[in-house]
């Protein structure tokens, strides 16, 4: 009977040696040994914060296959940060639209976004596969982050906003300031990250008391500057949509733009050229758009910008709304080089 059990036993490590190998590309490694085992599973299955401890964030994933399990440990690490991180943004985020009125950009809340999903890859790069195992049903993987070392990577993201947050209030000029509205909301989502990380808040260079104030003083005094079109060549709709897309970037800035009673003119130059493409059906042109500013009191030249873009379309609309957010992007993130006030 003994003999007959042994001659079964090459069998049975070659069925175990199948499960396991079907769960990995590469061999399971920190299998757990029979005394950090309940019920045959190991104890960090069902609880991975108790098990790492208070210095890691920890999360589980499984799958069919070990590389699958090892990807959503780490999307699972992701996700719970994300969720604390948003949370409590969330109040931050609307105390700081309550304080600063209109100085929040409408597209803050995309640039937050972006801007969190970055830091989250950062973070996501200290991450290690702690632990792993495999039973009959399926493959699972221990994901470890090291909230300090995660947190000083964030930290350094944090600090160099701040940096250029303190320069642009130390200009005294309503463009740098409204740039600096701007960085505000991405920066304190980041802060918030690092919080939830390590308890530890990063308070920023200049109060919301001061921002507020600062502003209050600025919209009292919104100045207008005249668009002025020096292409002849340039009518109807494009004209239209040059038009309002300057607009928008003044508004964004702490400008108005209209004909009467302005303290600043801004030249614009606008050309408009088609490329060729060899795609049926579709056509392609470039941009370029020079923008000279000028004080109307004494006719002084103040600054220039010039941005360039291309776009690919069906028609000049399609066209044009393929190239308008790049075009506003560009002069948005140059727009201190013309100088107003």
């Amino acid at each position: 009977m003994m003999k007959h059990s042994r001659s079964l036993w090459p069998g049975l490590c070659l069925m175990v040696w199948l499960i396991l190998a079907s769960c990995a590309s590469s061999s399971v490694t920190d299998a757990p040994t029979a005394t950090n085992l309940i019920n045959g599973k190991p104890v960090w299955l069902n609880a991975p914060q108790e098990y790492c401890g208070k210095q890691y964030w920890c999360a589980v994933g499984e799958g069919p296959g070990m590389m699958a399990a090892q990807t959503n440990a780490r999307k699972n690490i992701a996700l719970m940060l994300e969720v604390e991180v948003k949370s409590k943004f969330q109040t931050t985020a609307t105390h700081q639209q309550q304080t600063t009125a209109n100085g929040i950009a409408g597209t803050s809340t995309q640039d937050t976004t972006s801007v969190i999903q970055e830091a989250t890859d950062q973070t996501l790069q200290g991450v290690t596969i702690k632990e792993q195992f495999a039973d009959a049903e399926n493959c699972y993987a221990l994901a470890m982050l090291d909230r300090a070392q995660a947190a000083q990577t964030i930290r350094a993201k944090v600090e160099a906003i701040d940096t250029q947050i303190a320069s642009l209030y130390e200009t005294g000029k309503r463009s740098s300031f409204y740039q600096l509205l701007k960085l505000i909301p991405p920066r304190q989502a980041l802060a918030e990250k690092a919080h939830t990380l390590t308890g530890q808040s990063l308070s920023l260079p200049i109060s919301f008391q001061e921002i507020q104030k600062q502003q209050r003083i600025y919209e009292a005094q919104r100045p207008a500057v005249k668009i002025a079109i020096i292409n002849d060549d340039l009518k109807g709709r494009t004209k239209t949509n040059l038009t309002h897309l300057l607009q928008q970037v003044l508004s964004e800035n702490g400008y108005q733009g209209q004909a009467k009673n302005t303290a600043y003119q801004l030249k614009v130059d606008f050309d408009e050229r088609p490329e060729h493409l060899k795609v049926e059906g579709f056509a392609k042109y470039s941009y370029h758009l020079t923008l000279k500013s000028e004080r109307l009191s004494d006719h002084t030249a103040l600054g220039l910008l010039e941005v360039s873009a291309t776009a690919t379309g069906r028609n000049q609309k399609d066209i044009w709304a393929n190239v308008e957010k790049e075009l506003y992007q560009k002069i948005n993130q140059e727009f201190l080089a013309l100088n107003m006030d």
